[in-house]
């Protein structure tokens, strides 16, 4: 008797050790099926965070396209605004001129532009003549109140060339030109 139970033994043995070793091989499986199952839904995950990177690089470069037209808009705005401004010297005088004149004929000046500038030779020498444009808004007795302070001040150097009033939108716009030595630097 003894003889069968090593034979049965043995069995025992190999039918164990086929069993761990069947799990063991059905355990390695499994992982490796996991390990790809997620490889893959990485990789899906890693497709989609790309597109969607795509399209937030492509609406920030609209934000920043948009941001960028809106710059140069407000650049071009603030260089029309300081061409519009006078310049030091004779212009700045003339703005300051107006300034009082204006309030004195109780209207509200709305802005002084140069229209152009000129050099003329003359027997005593050379003389630059600058035309502005004055734009004033008030009523149409004021406008005619603000030509009255502009003659009675005496103002050699200033002419009216031009004068348009429009009473029904309150606005008085006077093309005036001022005459001075020239002095080069």
């Amino acid at each position: 008797m003894k003889n069968k139970n090593p034979k049965l033994s043995a069995l025992w043995i190999g039918i164990i050790t086929s069993l761990v070793l069947a799990v063991i091989h059905l355990i390695l499986i499994g992982a490796a099926y996991q390990r790809q199952t997620a490889a893959a839904q990485l990789d899906q995950d890693r497709l989609t965070l790309e597109e969607n990177l795509q399209a937030l690089e492509a609406v920030n470069q609209d934000q920043i396209d948009e941001l960028e037209a809106e710059l140069e808009e407000i650049k071009t705005e603030i260089i029309e605004l300081e061409a519009g401004f006078p310049e030091l010297g004779a212009p700045f005088a003339l703005f300051n001129q107006a300034e009082i004149l204006t309030e004195k004929s109780q209207v509200d000046l709305r802005s002084v532009t140069r229209i152009r500038k000129e050099f003329e030779d003359a027997v005593a020498g050379s003389y630059h003549g600058i035309e502005y444009s004055l734009e004033v808004e008030g009523s149409l007795q004021d406008c005619i109140n603000f030509i009255e302070e502009l003659e009675a001040a005496g103002l050699d150097s200033i002419h009216i060339q031009y004068a348009s009033l429009w009473p029904e939108d309150q606005l008085c716009v006077f093309e005036v030109r001022t005459l001075g030595i020239f002095q080069p630097e």
